[in-house]
């Protein structure tokens, strides 16, 4: 049905905006940033401690950026599927622990790899100003929404959802 796709589409936003939250912080509503992102390598000679001086600046404020997108987004998310008052919906995924571990570290190493890879081409004059990231969907027509409205296929409601988040990060998605 339309409503259990889109339960489905918002439960795994959800989890996909945890796991990016989660590389900031220890808790998902944490505000406090870590060190290795704050402090300044002590290696002088190394290149890469260098580009890492010149991005601490653009790196703290994208971060925190990102941390409130993220959070307002998530907090939506909460709000409109009433999560105090009904937890239970999260697990209906039936995902095992470790593969969903699996599936949101490979998600937040690409799409933080691809940012930290575009803003080093960036200080190097090598890319433009802008990243893309495409997402496909694969499955059944329900899927590709002809069970639904537009608005309600699974791979709108994913863009809509996560479109805030990309935009913090400066990502055209």
């Amino acid at each position: 049905s339309r409503t259990s796709i889109r339960t489905m589409a918002l439960v795994v936003l959800t989890f996909v905006l945890i796991a990016l939250f989660s590389r900031f912080g220890s808790h998902p509503l944490s505000t406090s940033t870590t060190k290795s992102i704050t402090e300044e390598s002590d290696k002088a000679n190394d290149p890469a401690a260098g580009i890492q001086r010149k991005i601490q600046p653009v790196d703290c404020a994208f971060l925190s950026a990102l941390e409130d997108t993220v959070r307002n987004r998530r907090q939506s998310i909460l709000t409109y599927w009433n999560v105090s008052n009904y937890p239970n919906f999260l697990s209906m995924m039936n995902i095992p622990t470790q593969s969903w571990k699996i599936q949101k570290a490979k998600y937040m190493k690409l799409l933080l790899e691809a940012n930290t890879e575009h803003l080093e081409k960036q200080l190097h004059g090598n890319s433009s100003n802008s990243l893309t990231f495409i997402a496909g969907f694969s499955g059944s027509s329900v899927t590709a929404g002809h069970d639904n409205y537009f608005h309600e296929a699974f791979p709108q409601v994913f863009y809509e959802s996560l479109q805030p988040v990309y935009r913090a990060m400066g990502v055209n998605f």
